[in-house]
């Protein structure tokens, strides 16, 4: 109870606020009347940490769907998740029009194995429906124990809704996988959700160097990839580019405009061909990747449309210091200033997975115009 008064307290003696918001002191005022009719009079006790709570959780989420109220288990969850493990299901999701949809499931996780796909909608979750629910309860759902059972009701496109089950485990992303074929170099980054993604790939970069001084071309696999932290999508871009701007963010005052620019740190591969492939999972940090080396011509990009997620989430933590909220704050730009928040990365070359008779149509279709690079076309 005293936490959550502090909380409250703080939120109406906040700085942000003048003495001259008098209107809002008004809204805040039948805030307070509201929060002592239900403490006094609801039909169940309910604790004032839970009140207040719900309060900032809804008046964050009715902002848009990546703002949140992030309580201190949450916390701590998050701060474990970007060391390279967690317990869950592995599977992305965001919310679009009242309705929660797949982003990606990790690689190798429970989600993936279950065959779930990118803009999957998810119904239902144990039994619990889904639709209008904000996404932070959506999340408390997801949640759960090691080798607890999770049930999800799916609908995929025009097809008849049907469910999936699986058990929760624990997550260990690697986030970075490579090999050599035929004097081609492939590294497949699976997420930036590690805080050791841009190093962990710098690495591999260094090993294929070792093997392979002058490569035909290297393929980098950005598909079903989530994205997550910005520094770790910029050390990526930043092997490849000699100058100008990775990334730019603008948010809501004149003075927050902040660009990320390319270091003069050693560059990998000069003059080697580049293909990265994407896909509709292809999101945030990845998104920033394959925009800012199209924009630069580094890179052909092979595939889909990516998903559109180009929103910056700041965590703000709450005096104390135990919690915290994530607050949307800005908007990705590429380097061309192109928007990526509800747009994507269109791809330079569509790649149509029901017509191609490959197994993997993507990876063939960089093959074949890595060889018409090699021999000087255009693709």
């Amino acid at each position: 109870m005293k936490s959550s008064l502090f909380l409250l307290f703080t939120l109406l003696t906040s700085s942000a606020f003048s003495k001259g918001d008098s209107e809002l002191y008004r809204h805040l005022s039948t805030f307070s009347d509201v929060l002592k009719y239900v403490r006094s009079d609801y039909v169940r006790p309910v604790s004032d940490e839970k009140l207040i709570e719900n309060a900032i959780q809804g008046m964050l989420s009715s902002l848009d769907p990546n703002s949140s109220y992030i309580s201190q288990e949450k916390y701590q969850s998050m701060v474990t998740s970007i060391k390279g493990e967690f317990v869950g299901s592995g599977l992305e999701f965001t919310l679009k029009e009242g309705k929660v949809r797949v982003v990606t499931p990790l690689d190798n996780s429970p989600a993936a194995r279950a065959g779930l796909k990118p803009q999957d909608q998810i119904l239902e979750i144990n039994g619990a429906p889904l639709y209008g629910l904000p996404l932070s309860e959506v999340d408390d759902l997801m949640k759960g124990q090691k080798n607890e059972a999770l049930t999800l009701k799916i609908q995929r496109g025009q097809e008849p809704p049907f469910s999936v089950t699986f058990k929760r485990e624990i997550i260990k992303f690697s986030p970075v996988k490579w090999q050599i074929k035929d004097g081609i170099a492939y590294v497949r980054i699976s997420n930036f959700l590690h805080d050791k993604t841009g190093f962990e790939f710098q690495k591999a970069l260094t090993a294929i160097k070792s093997k392979l001084k002058s490569p035909k071309g290297l393929i980098i696999d950005l598909r079903n990839n989530p994205g997550g932290l910005l520094d770790q999508g910029l050390l990526v871009a930043d092997c490849f580019l000699t100058a100008g701007k990775i990334v730019s963010v603008k948010g809501r005052k004149e003075n927050s405009a902040v660009t990320h620019p390319v270091t003069k740190k050693e560059k990998f591969f000069k003059g080697v061909p580049i293909i990265i492939l994407i896909n509709e999972g292809t999101a945030s940090s990845a998104e920033i990747v394959a925009g800012a080396l199209q924009d630069h011509k580094r890179a052909i990009l092979v595939g889909h449309t990516t998903a559109g997620k180009g929103s910056v989430q700041t965590i703000l933590p709450i005096p104390p210091g135990y919690t915290a909220i994530r607050l949307t704050t800005g908007l990705y730009y590429t380097p061309s200033g192109a928007g990526i928040e509800g747009h994507g990365i269109r791809p330079d070359v569509e790649v149509s997975e029901r017509s191609a008779a490959s197994s993997d149509p993507f990876y063939e279709k960089a093959l074949n115009l890595l060889g018409s690079l090699g021999q000087g076309k255009k693709p």
